[in-house]
Order: C-alpha cells, then sequence, then structure tokens
C-alpha cells in the first residue's frame, strides 16, 4: 500500500501578511514530482492555505515532509510540537534552507530526520524505503538523524551532490490549486560562484553552481505560458546572468515562440553587458535586480562582495539602454562606521536607481557571519535572533547588536535615506495602487509588504 504523504511550505501565520505576493513554492512542487508516482501525495502551503492541523488530525499522514526557512524556524518548532500530538505516528522529515543550515537544532526541535541539501533523490529514497516498511538510516544520503551510536548522539550522512540538474523532473506545478497564485518562480539554476559573507548560497546549495540545459528552461516556460496563462515569470536564481551562451540560447527560444511573455530576474552588476541586456530586452526582460548592498569600497571588500563604482554603472548604462528597469537592494548595519554607512546614500543619487529596497542587515543561518560574529564587532543571542526574526525585523527587537555603529545609528542613516530620496523624487510604495515601471520608487522595513509587483497572470478566462 502507498503510503500517504503531506508536504508543508511552513511560514509564520503572524508574518504572512508582509509576503507581497503569493508565489508557487518551487521547492516543495520539485519534491512534488520526485515523489508522487510513489505515494499519495498532498501539499499544503501556509501561506495561502488554512486548518492545517485539522487536516493532519483527519488524515494522519504517515509521512509529513516541512520546508522550513529560518525566518519561520521558531513558528516551525511550535509547529512539530503541535503535529506530533495531534498525529504521533506520522514520520516527520524537516528540509529547506534552514534545515539545511542548522539540522541539529531542527532534530533538537522535534524532526524525526533531517535533509540536507538538495532534497529530491533523498526524499524519494526515503518514501520507496517507507513503502517497502525497510527505512534504515544509514542507506539514506544526505540525511541527518539521532543515533546513539554516533559521537553526541547524531549522525550526518554525506550529502549528494547532483551535477546535472535536469535529471531532476520538472517541477509538479500540477499539485497546487493555481487559482491560489499570481507569481511564477522558475529556478534554472542552483548554487553562486561568489562568496559574500552574509549569504548562506553555498551552505544551501554547495560550492558549484549547475544549470538547466536551455531546452529544459524553454519547457518550463512553455508550461507556465500554455498551461497556466502567465504571461509574466520570475527567474529566482541567484545570478540568472552567469552564463551568456545559455542565457543567449534562452532568450532566442522565447523569441522565437512569440508568446510576448515578459519576465524578471537577478542579476549581479560584473555579470551583464551591452549585448546581454539587449538581447534579454528583445526576449520580454522587464526588470533586473542587482545586489548593491553597499555604497562604502571598505564595506565591499569587508562583505567579499567586491564591487566597483565602474561595473554599476556599465551595467545600469546597459539596462537603460535596453529598456529595462532597474531594481537594487541595500543593507545597511554590515561592518563599518556610521560614514561608511551613509555612502551608500551617495551611491543611490549617484546610480539613480528605478527602486531602491533597503533593509538592516540581519546575520543570517549557514553564513559566515552567523558563525562568526564577534570577530567583527556582530553581538546576538541565535535563539533570541530567531524568536524576533522578520523581513520587517528591527535591530532592537532581535537583540542585534554591533561594536562599530548603534542601533539608533543604523535607524538615522535609513531615515535620512528615506528623506533624502523622497526630496529626489522617489515614490513609497504607499503611494502607489499599481506597480508602475515609469516611477522610482524607495522602500523600506517600515513598508511591510506593501510594494506593488509586475501582474503575473492572465485572467481566468484566458488562461487555458
Amino acid at each position: 500500500m502507498k503510503k500517504k504523504v503531506l508536504l508543508v511550505k511552513c511560514y509564520n501565520p503572524e508574518t504572512r501578511d508582509i509576503y507581497a505576493f503569493k508565489q508557487i513554492p518551487i521547492g516543495i512542487a520539485y519534491l512534488a514530482a520526485a515523489v508522487k508516482d510513489f505515494c499519495d501525495l498532498e501539499v499544503f502551503n501556509m501561506l495561502v492555505d488554512d486548518g492545517l492541523l485539522e487536516k493532519i488530525r483527519r488524515e494522519k499522514p504517515d509521512v509529513i515532509g516541512l520546508s522550513i526557512f529560518s525566518v519561520d524556524f521558531i513558528f516551525a518548532e511550535k509547529l512539530i510540537k503541535m503535529i506530533k500530538k495531534v498525529s504521533p505516528e506520522s514520520l516527520i522529515v524537516a528540509g529547506g534552507a534552514h534545515s539545511t543550515a542548522e539540522p541539529i537544532d531542527t532534530l533538537r526541535a522535534g524532526a524525526d530526520v533531517v535533509v540536507r541539501g538538495e532534497g529530491e533523490f533523498v526524499f524519494q529514497k526515503i518514501i520507496q524505503l517507507l513503502s517497502a516498511d525497510s527505512l534504515i538510516r544509514e542507506e539514506v544520503r544526505g540525511i541527518s538523524y539521532f543515533d546513539a551510536n554516533h559521537i553526541g548522539g547524531i549522525c550526518h550522512n554525506q550529502i549528494v551532490c547532483i551535477d546535472d540538474i535536469d535529471d531532476f523532473s520538472m517541477p509538479a506545478i500540477d499539485v497546487f490549486d493555481m487559482r491560489k497564485y499570481d507569481q511564477y518562480p522558475l529556478l534554472t539554476s542552483r548554487g553562486c560562484p561568489f562568496g559574500c559573507k552574509f549569504c548562506a548560497s553555498k551552505t544551501i546549495w554547495g560550492q558549484k553552481v549547475r544549470f538547466h540545459s536551455a531546452e529544459r528552461v524553454f519547457q518550463e516556460i512553455k508550461r507556465a505560458v500554455e498551461n497556466y496563462g502567465f504571461n509574466h515569470l520570475v527567474f529566482i536564481d541567484d545570478t540568472f546572468t552567469l552564463k551568456h551562451t545559455r542565457l543567449f540560447d534562452i532568450c532566442d527560444r522565447i523569441i522565437n515562440a512569440d508568446y510576448g511573455v515578459t519576465w524578471s530576474v537577478n542579476s549581479r552588476v560584473d555579470t551583464i553587458n551591452d549585448e546581454v541586456a539587449e538581447k534579454m530586452s528583445a526576449a520580454g526582460c522587464k526588470v533586473v535586480s542587482f545586489g548593491i548592498e553597499t555604497g562604502s569600497e571598505l564595506i565591499q571588500e569587508a562583505v567579499d562582495k567586491k564591487l566597483n563604482r565602474r561595473q554599476m554603472k556599465e551595467a545600469f548604462n546597459a539596462c537603460r539602454k535596453a529598456g529595462i528597469r532597474i531594481k537594487t537592494g541595500w543593507m545597511v548595519g554590515l561592518p563599518g562606521d556610521y560614514g561608511e554607512q551613509m555612502r551608500s546614500l551617495d551611491l543611490m543619487l549617484e546610480l539613480e536607481p528605478d527602486e531602491i529596497s533597503i533593509h538592516h542587515f540581519i546575520p543570517m543561518p549557514g553564513t559566515y557571519y552567523w558563525h562568526q560574529p564577534e570577530k567583527h564587532g556582530i553581538y546576538f543571542d541565535k535563539r533570541i535572533l530567531l524568536s524576533g526574526f522578520s523581513i520587517d525585523a528591527l535591530p532592537d527587537k532581535i537583540g542585534l547588536k554591533f561594536s562599530y555603529i548603534t542601533n539608533e545609528e543604523i535607524a538615522a542613516v535609513i531615515q535620512e535615506m528615506i528623506r533624502v530620496l523622497e526630496q529626489a523624487g522617489y515614490k513609497r510604495p504607499g503611494q502607489l495602487s499599481s506597480y508602475d515601471l515609469k516611477s522610482k520608487v524607495v522602500n523600506t522595513y517600515l513598508d511591510r509588504g506593501r510594494l506593488p509587483v509586475l501582474p503575473s497572470k492572465k485572467s481566468d478566462k484566458e488562461a487555458t
């Protein structure tokens, strides 16, 4: 008999209102594709679905897979305890970014098994072994679990890394109620070659960047447009513009298909030029997001971002000439004093990006600064930080302090940025009723998800 499996994307109900759009949980979709032929599968996304515990109490799944981000970990910890009360026989398998970065804490939170790294084939193996009533944990690579025979009582089996990610099935979008979603994400590569100290990409994906083929990417685009009626797509790769030959191939396929689809990507200023921007624009790219982070050369060097003004100006000019809107992300509070933080404002005014998103620096699990904070004058209690952590969390709220700048100075920097940028003609999200490709916009933690996004879906009548 097939096992009953429930895949759950965890979100804290108290903070889910900060999300401006409802995006298909692509990680769950990949897992669903890997196991749906081996079990009776259901999915549950806490961003759009309600009544999880009632569902578990009623259906008693054999396996409950939880996908957990760090922002939701403390809630997930409470959720696991509640699940064990209503369905104590269910095997709880935790995965996702936080579980990969902090497997021991995730086990201590109550998970029976933690999947580290990519979970498709690992979770598939677990389900296959359970179906044969022979789950021998030692036979499953890429998992962590309690074992009294190992040092510390926990065993970490070696992670599996799949070189050719085309071996993974296309994400199972059909398991979701598409009426609940307004954004279609495409993950066309995994990993990042850069080593920014505030980023956990290498912890999650490993050291090597791996790419889907252009043909595979186009098949996903075709499905999104023809089967589900989406006319704007969001590529969520860390850096979509890394491999230019593949990018040109993808763009040519989109152009030849003549879908009229538009799309947005994440990029890095040293991976884009006039030719790349022109080709992307011709294929429908409307928005490129760059993580600038800081205008201070000292901070750029300290965090291993290592971008310079020449690269930024060249990339921005390339996008402007191609008619692509430029979004930028900035962090206040990275290692550097008040004066160094304020250099970001000078650079914002110099570059004049179309959108400026300003956030506090928060050390994230799996990053360099999470593991070696005090060495760089960063002080926090991990438990307190995670307990109050959300996208709009203030440093004081989560017990975060720095030796090089006070929290009051951080707040003053952000307020001054807002004041000057508004004087320069930037609007706040609350002043926009819909996404405006012409207005300049600045948003911060104060805006809590009010930033409009490009419409992604046709009307129900148009969707097939």
